[in-house]
């Protein structure tokens, strides 16, 4: 669940990201709902971004989702990380153009997220293993870096790595 203005969003295991109002909240009550043609369970928590209005968030199968405030797809959208075994489970981030995405199997993608009128584009990408997940994405303004932390359910550890800011290639089209 991510609370954005006044809409809470929500995923679920169907497939359908619900934008719910915060003023008259009730089950039935939604402002709009989108559907993964897939079905594609939702399991990754939402990023909602005041700025540009819309919901990220990725799914079961490797896809990512980037939503308007109407529940419109964006151009490009859904968007394939990788094989349908590359699971989205943690948040995704999305900062001045870049979103960024970890999976259960140890990708971690810089995506432009709107590179011009063509859709999202892969900037950078790493990998981490098979074995490692990875659990967060985060960033700290005060050293521009991204936070990456991974786990491994095999080796009982955790890591936490750090990467130089990404800018957006196509600043201007976010």
């Amino acid at each position: 669940i991510n609370i954005g203005g006044t809409s809470v969003f929500a995923g679920d295991d169907s497939g359908t990201m619900w934008s719910v109002s915060t003023l008259s909240f009730s089950g039935t009550n939604k402002l709009w709902s989108y559907h993964d043609a897939a079905g594609a369970a939702i399991r990754s928590s939402s990023y909602y971004d005041l700025s540009t209005n819309t919901v990220m968030y990725g799914t079961e199968a490797g896809t990512v989702f980037a939503l308007d405030s109407t529940g419109a797809a964006l151009t490009g959208y859904p968007y394939s990380i990788g094989a349908s075994s590359d699971s989205v489970r943690s948040a995704v981030l999305y900062l001045s153009g870049v979103l960024v995405v970890g999976t259960t199997t140890g990708k971690l993608q810089f995506i432009d997220r709107r590179n011009g009128t063509t859709g999202p584009a892969l900037i950078r990408a790493y990998n981490f293993g098979p074995t490692e997940s990875v659990s967060g994405v985060a960033y700290d303004g005060n050293t521009s870096r991204f936070m990456v932390s991974t786990s491994s359910a095999s080796a009982k550890d955790g890591r936490l790595y750090y990467f130089d800011a990404v800018t957006d290639p196509t600043p201007g089209s976010p």
